[in-house]
This record gives structure tokens, sequence and C-alpha cells, in this order.
């Protein structure tokens, strides 16, 4: 028996009239009857589509154009061609949708009216303008949203269109805020400019070495094979069930549901053996593969970062837990020192949180100075949003740590006088007396030592994250010079001594027994 047909929903007035000779149908079905002489008047696109001998019929005979819009989108769009009231939007989010749509079909008047209510938000939400315009492909808006951002603190919070964005155009409005928006007419938030793209070091040398070079892990064929791992590419690797059920359990599970019995006995025919079929290319496969055997290997470290990413993608989905650690501490480590922002954006993008994190202490200053590499293209805008609060937050914390040093003293823990003291009794009777002015008492803290920690603050405001260790106090050399400088007094100065004996004497035993070092000037006599 034929199934009844199914009625149509349709949309609410004014698009319910049967008088109409065209219906819209959106993409979740509802069916809009409109009047194609004012479609065709306000679309030159939907005009070609009332003309096309592709276009269907209703079961009554009128023109039905089915389009890829929500009905909730295409409501209000239509409004806008119609000679009734103006929608109203709830969000700015919903502009952008239904000014997509308007720049879509051309409609010139919708579109208007529809820049003009996103350059309404432009006041309190200009980096989410901003950010919609560039998805729209709005230069004016853009450059308008991106003007309305001078001297505002960009949020912690990424908007949420900076899902859809790209780094890239992340970055080229951190260049254009940065130069004051002097910037060539050419520039656009949403194209790259070949001035940003950072030069690699060698680069043709680099890429034939690359080419030239064997795989990070060559996969090594063995005999008595029991089983065939494919790749998604197609490519075949003759593998033993025992060795991948002992590093994988995902491979465990996947052999024992494709091969529940035990192995037969082996022939050599690859025709007889069992195919597991894996969703990764071969060129990643392969040395993730003979990473699961327990072989001593050296491991070729110069391979391309996005090879390698789709490796560790790889040992990930097949929970290869030793070949990911490997990579990571070996490939991985190497080409984050080569290429740090695009190894953290690789990292983050792809879900390797701890591997991004490792990356950041290789990320030495401001983050421009690193250019805009390709990989920016790809990525979301929130990874570089989220890294850039965290270096803002880092000269922050490293300001607000050494910027009292720099301009005056560190605190002190001494009172400042005796009546301030916690410890000194005080007359809980009630008393008045005449206001005295305490006489400032000189600041007992030596002036060798103050000049030495605002040295050191100096040093760690404006040093990279590489470097840092340079600026660390080394204590037990500074309680020696302390005392030669003579700062202490005599009872101080005999127990700051023997601390700095102390110290001495375990750095000369280590020295005896375990370096086996016999040259240090203490054990000469």
């Amino acid at each position: 028996m034929p199934n009844p047909p199914v009625t149509p929903t349709f949309a609410g007035t004014p698009f319910d009239n049967p008088a109409a000779d065209v219906v819209i149908r959106s993409r979740d079905g509802v069916h809009f009857r409109v009047r194609s002489a004012i479609l065709a008047e306000a679309s030159p696109v939907f005009s070609e589509m009332l003309v096309s001998p592709e276009c269907e019929r209703t079961a009554d005979g009128k023109y039905m154009i089915a389009i890829a819009e929500e009905s909730d989108t295409l409501d209000p769009l239509l409004r806008l061609c119609y000679p009734v009231a103006d929608p109203t939007f709830a969000s700015l989010t919903d502009v952008r949708l239904v000014l997509a749509i308007a720049i879509k079909y051309k409609l010139e008047e919708a579109s208007l009216i529809l820049k003009k209510t996103l350059r309404a938000y432009m006041k309190d939400e200009p980096l989410r303008v901003w950010a919609s315009a560039c998805l729209l492909r709005l230069e004016d808006e853009a450059r308008g949203a991106a003007h309305a951002l001078f001297g505002k603190e960009i949020p912690v919070k990424a908007p949420p269109e900076f899902e859809e964005i790209s780094s890239g155009d992340y970055f080229r409005l951190t260049k254009f805020l940065r130069a004051g928006g002097n910037v060539p007419e050419s520039f656009k938030f949403w194209e790259p400019a070949m001035e940003d793209i950072p030069a690699a070091k060698d680069e043709k040398k680099t890429r034939l070495l690359l080419d030239s070079s064997p795989p990070i892990i060559a996969f090594q064929p063995r005999p008595y094979a029991d089983i065939i791992c494919r790749s998604s590419d197609g490519v075949d690797f003759r593998s033993h069930r025992i060795i991948l059920c002992l590093a994988s359990s995902v491979l465990e599970q996947k052999i024992a549901h494709l091969c529940p019995d035990p192995p037969r006995p082996v022939t050599g025919s690859s025709s007889t053996l069992p195919i597991l079929e894996l969703d990764a290319p071969g060129s990643a496969l392969g040395p993730i593969l003979e990473a699961c055997y327990p072989t001593k290997r050296r491991l070729h470290l110069e391979v391309d970062l996005h090879e390698l990413m789709t490796m560790m993608d790889c040992a990930r989905k097949y929970d290869i837990q030793q070949a990911l650690d490997s990579l990571g501490r070996g490939a991985f480590w190497l080409a984050s020192r080569d290429r740090p922002l695009a190894s953290y954006l690789l990292a983050a993008r792809m879900g390797f949180s701890d591997y991004a994190r490792s990356t950041l202490s290789n990320l030495s200053g401001e983050l421009q100075i690193y250019g805009c590499p390709p990989e920016m293209e790809d990525t979301p805008a929130t990874i570089y949003h989220r890294l850039l609060i965290n270096r803002h937050q880092s000269y922050a914390t490293t300001s607000r740590l050494t910027g009292t040093a720099i301009t005056g003293t560190p605190t002190s823990t001494a009172p400042s006088n005796a009546a301030a003291s916690p410890s000194r009794k005080t007359n809980t009777k009630s008393t008045t007396k005449p206001t005295v002015k305490v006489p400032e008492v000189p600041d007992p803290r030596d002036p060798w030592l103050l000049n030495l920690w605002r040295q050191t603050a100096h040093g760690l405001q404006g040093c990279k994250s590489t470097d840092i260790w340079r600026y660390e106090p080394n204590l037990a050399k500074l309680l020696k010079e302390s005392l030669a400088k003579k700062i202490w007094c005599t009872k101080c100065e005999m127990n700051l001594g023997l601390m700095s004996a102390l110290h001495d004497m375990y750095k000369d035993v280590r020295a005896a027994k375990f370096d086996h070092d016999y040259s240090r000037k203490a054990l000469a006599g």
C-alpha cells in the first residue's frame, strides 16, 4: 500500500498566501509562498532560478525553489524584500546569518539594511562585528570595527565567531592595531601577506633533505606474519597479532572482532591472511606499526611537522602509547624548537594539549616576531587568542613581580618603627596624647643587596624564556659575597659563615664520593 502524501508545512503570514505563484522550500521543509515578481526584482539569482528548466513544480503546477537555508533565517530575509515591517533580530549572530544569505543571493537592498544593523553593534561588540565582517568578507565593516577596537582591552574569553575565523585573520587584526591602522591599500584581514610568512631556514635545503630522507621509523617486513594491516590509501603491512595486541588495547579489540578463532599455521601466502582495515594513511601507519615491535632502532628525527602530527594522531587513535611517547619526546621536541608557533598551533588544533603546552617555553618574546606561518590559516582564531592571552598574562605577572623591585624596593618584613610592632605590649587603657610625628627611619637594608635585587628584576623582565636560567640567584655565592662585604653584625656573620661552610662541605664530599673530582681547592691539601 503506497504511503499517503506528506502535507507540507507552510510559513506564516504573509508567506502563506495561496495566490502566490512560487514556493521556496527551506532545508527544514517549510514552504514559503511568494510572488515571483517581487523575488525576481529583489534577486538576480532567484530570477535565474525561476527561468531554469530544472526548476521543480508543486502538485498544483507552481514553481518550487529548494534552497539550503533554514526557515528561521529565510523568513526575516524575505520580509526585507516584501512591503511589510522589517524584522527585528535578537542577536548579532542572527544578523550575520541572514546577511550571509542576502549576500549569497545578491539581495542588494536587504544587504544594505543588514549591514547597517551589523554596524549598530560596533560600539558595544566591536570584536564580534570585526569577526562577523571577516566571515562575510566585508572589508569596510571589518576596518570600521577594527578602528573601534583602538584603546580597548581584548577580552579574555574569545567571542563565538573565533571558532569560524582563522588565526591568520586574527594575526592580521593585531598587525592592523599595532600599526595604528596605517596599512597598505591592498591590506585585507582575510588575505595573507607574503612579508608576514616566516622564511624557513635554508628552506630549499631542508625540503630536499626531507624528501630524500628515510621515514622517521621505517616499517620492516618480518616472516611468519598472521595478519595484514591495510591503510586508508591501500598500503598493506604484514604484521603479527600478538605484537599488535600487546602494544594496543584498541587493536586487540579490533583483531578479536576480526579473528575470533585462533590463528592458523602460517602458509606464507598473503591471500589467506585476515585483513584489518585501519583509518590512517600508509605514511603514518607504517611507522606506528613498526614502533609496536620491541626492537632497538635509531629514529630519524628530521621529519615534516605535518607528517609527524599525522603519525602522532594515528598513535593516539589506536592507543599505541609507546609510539606516541617516542614521537613526542624526540621528533616533536625537535620540531617545537625549530618551529615553535607552528608546532603549538598544530598540537592545540589536534587536541594534543600537553604537547602544545610544552612548546610555550620555546615561544620567547612577542608573538608577532614569529610572523604568520601557513598553519595559522587553517587554525581557529580561538587557539591563537588563548596564546595571546597567555602571553599577556605572563607579561602582566612578570611586571607585577618585578615592578616593585625596579621602581621601589622589596617589601620589608621589619617594622618601620617600634610602635608598629605587634609583639610590643601596649597599654589597654584609653589615653589621649597629642599626635607626634615619627621621624623617618633610614632603610637598614644594604645598598649593594638592593642594587642586586633591581638588576635581577630588570633581567627577569626583559629576558627570553630560554635564557631565564641566567638570572637564577646563586644563593651560596650571594652568601659569600655578603660576608665579604661585611653587611652583617658579628653574631649573624658567624652563623652565616657556618651555613656557608656547611654548603661547601656538602659540595666537597659529593665531589669526592660521587663525582670522583679531587681537584677542588678544599681537597688539595
